[in-house]
Order: structure tokens, then C-alpha cells, then sequence
């Protein structure tokens, strides 16, 4: 049988923008013993939103151009392209996605792969139900 020994303990809480720390010394305490580090977090003070379309980029773009976002929770997620008509250019993401960062890469194409023109697009993203659109511009 081995035993442990904790001494210290760090615990970080993702939940957060930036992430809240939570470090404990003292006195050294078996692991298979229960003890109360008298560390309370109580999750409610920093409320998390559902998700977020943190950015594209570079913007303006010229090959291709980074779409990323954060889910805190696993989400419905669907990034569509438009151009200035408002015609449906290509649907870069439909799925269900778990909790994390990601990032989509939109290569500056359409539907049938040909490269778009030069000119204003929109990114409309769709995360459990909320839209949101951002403006990008492809230069040739």
C-alpha cells in the first residue's frame, strides 16, 4: 500500500476571465484522510455566459481568415457566410460542440470550393439559438 502526503494544493477555477487561483500550504495531511482546507468557492459570484464569438482575424483578410469562439457549456453552433446581398455564401460549422476554445478556418471560398470575389462579408453565428454577425473583408 503507498501512501500520499499533501502539503499544498493549487486549484484553478476556469470559470473565470482570467482564471480565479486558489492555493493552500499548511500543515502536511494524508490522502486517505479527509480534511477541510477551509477553501470556499462559491461559483455564483462570477456568473458565466453561455458562449462567445471572440474574434476573426486577420481582418481584412487575404487567403484565409480565423473565426474563433468559446462555448462554456456544450452548444448548438452553426457559422454561416454571407456576402453583401445577403446571399448564403457557405456554412462553415453545424454541430453540436462540448465546452473549449475553437477556431474555424474560413479559406476565402464558397459553396462549390471556387474562390470568392474581393469584397464585404458577413460571419453570422448561431450558438444555442443567439446570433450574432461580424463583418469581414476579403482583399484579393
Amino acid at each position: 500500500m503507498y501512501e500520499a502526503v499533501v502539503n499544498s494544493l493549487l486549484l484553478l477555477y476556469y470559470g473565470t476571465d482570467p482564471p480565479k487561483e486558489f492555493f493552500y500550504t499548511g500543515t502536511p495531511v494524508s490522502a486517505d484522510h479527509k480534511k477541510d482546507l477551509g477553501i470556499s468557492i462559491d461559483l455564483n459570484e462570477y456568473p458565466i455566459d453561455e458562449s462567445e464569438v471572440v474574434n476573426n482575424y486577420p481582418n481584412p483578410f487575404y487567403a484565409s481568415t480565423n473565426i474563433e469562439y468559446e462555448l462554456k457549456k456544450e452548444s448548438r453552433v452553426i457559422l454561416r457566410v454571407f456576402n453583401a446581398r445577403g446571399q448564403e455564401i457557405r456554412t462553415l460549422m453545424d454541430r453540436t460542440q462540448g465546452y473549449g476554445v475553437y477556431t474555424v478556418i474560413w479559406d476565402g471560398r464558397g459553396r462549390n470550393l471556387q474562390p470568392a470575389p474581393s469584397g464585404i462579408y458577413y460571419l453570422v453565428a448561431e450558438i444555442n439559438g443567439k446570433r450574432e454577425m461580424k463583418k469581414m473583408v476579403l482583399l484579393k
